[in-house]
């Protein structure tokens, strides 16, 4: 029981960072596609 335990937190923790970073990176990609259409034209 005590693995079934961690590996459900592991998946929890590991769902949690993701959707972190997809937030973040949805504001950095954004940021950066902004920077670089002004600075290079892309």
């Amino acid at each position: 029981m005590k693995h079934k335990a961690s590996v459900v937190s592991r998946r929890f923790f590991c769902e949690a960072v993701v959707s972190l970073r997809s937030s973040r990176l949805i504001r950095a990609e954004a940021w950066l596609s902004h920077t670089y259409t002004r600075d290079y034209g892309f």
